[in-house]
C-alpha cells in the first residue's frame, strides 16, 4: 500500500481554484498522515479568476488547509507558482536524500 512505503514522505494535491478545497481532498490528506510541511497544495487555474477572486480563494483555501497543508496560487497556462513550486520540490528531494541511510 501507499502508506507503507518509505519513499512516501510528501504529497502535492492539484486542485482546481474554482472548485476551492472539498472534504475529499481534506480527506485525501488526513489519509496521508503527513505533517504539514510535507503536504502542498497548488490551487491550479489561478489565471481564470480574476485578482481579487484569486486573492480571496486563496485565503479561502489556506483557512480550510490551516495546520493540514500550505498552498499556493498555480497556473500551467500563465506559469504562475511554477518556480515557487519547482522550488518546493527541489527542496524536499534535498530533504529526502539528507534523512535517507546509505545502502
Amino acid at each position: 500500500a501507499l502508506l507503507e512505503r518509505q519513499s512516501f514522505g510528501a504529497m502535492v494535491l492539484v486542485l482546481d481554484i474554482r472548485r476551492g478545497v472539498g472534504d475529499l481532498d481534506l480527506g485525501m490528506i488526513d489519509w496521508a498522515g503527513l505533517p504539514a510541511e510535507r503536504c502542498h497544495v497548488l490551487l491550479n487555474k489561478a489565471d481564470k479568476l480574476p485578482s481579487g477572486q484569486t486573492k480571496a480563494a486563496l485565503r479561502e483555501a489556506q483557512g480550510a488547509l490551516a495546520g493540514k497543508a500550505t498552498c499556493q496560487l498555480f497556473s500551467a497556462t500563465a506559469g504562475t507558482g511554477f518556480d515557487e513550486a519547482r522550488a518546493l520540490l527541489l527542496r524536499w528531494l534535498r530533504e529526502s536524500k539528507e534523512i535517507t541511510p546509505a545502502e
